[in-house]
């Protein structure tokens, strides 16, 4: 059996520190006196966006498989030669990067993410009626993200790039839920592609970021 194409789907909610917190300037102190006339009004500070950042979370993710049986003496029967498995599970996110605010609405950047995982599943082998359980163990992703402030605060944003996994090798074992080895086992192995994204993500202040994708 060999293992074809795979995808992922994660979802995670993330919160990240900047490294170099966004200074806001403070008001004069106002005299104890009364005014003579109406104070100026006054401008609630703009924070930057620009800036690197590091960032962890918790989340969710899915993952889809495709196995095809090649046989060298092919069995007369109708059992199919190409399946699609799946399997979920939760993981844990580390990464960086780096944005660039452009103007007061757009804002572009960089970034890395790590992922731990356990999003197990099974894939067989219906030509001998076996099956094994196999997990994604972690993966990792580069790219680059572009977004729109709908306000100062808050950030809705796409991401693209590239991104790989590691899956866990497997025990073949009998349909039949016995845990008696078969004699044959799956490699481990890696798949990586292209993805698209997107998310949000709000300034909570002091410095600190949640973000959900």
């Amino acid at each position: 059996m060999r293992i074809g194409a795979t995808a992922s789907w994660i979802i995670a909610t993330v919160f990240g520190a900047a490294l170099s917190a966004p200074q806001a300037a403070r008001a004069a102190d106002i005299p104890a006196r009364l005014p003579t006339k109406a104070p100026a009004a006054v401008v609630a500070p703009v924070s930057s966006w620009t800036g690197f950042y590091v960032s962890g979370g918790i989340g969710y993710g899915l993952w889809t498989a495709e196995t095809r049986t090649t046989d060298p003496a092919p069995l007369l029967d109708a059992l199919p030669l190409v399946q699609t498995h799946g399997g979920n599970g939760w993981l844990g996110r580390v990464g960086g990067g780096f944005d660039y605010q452009f103007n007061e609405r757009i804002v572009a950047g960089l970034f890395a993410d790590f992922d731990f995982s356990s999003i197990k599943g099974t894939i067989s082998d219906p030509r001998v009626s076996l099956s094994a359980d196999i997990k994604q163990t972690r993966s990792w992703s580069v790219g680059g993200r572009a977004g729109w402030l709908i306000n100062p605060s808050l950030l809705s944003y796409f991401t693209a790039g590239y991104a790989e996994a590691r899956f866990s090798s497997g025990t073949m074992v009998p349909f039949t839920g016995t845990s008696a080895f078969s004699g044959y086992t799956t490699p481990a192995f890696s798949r990586g592609g292209w993805f698209l994204g997107g998310g949000a993500e709000t300034a909570l202040g002091g410095g600190w970021f949640g973000r959900t994708e």
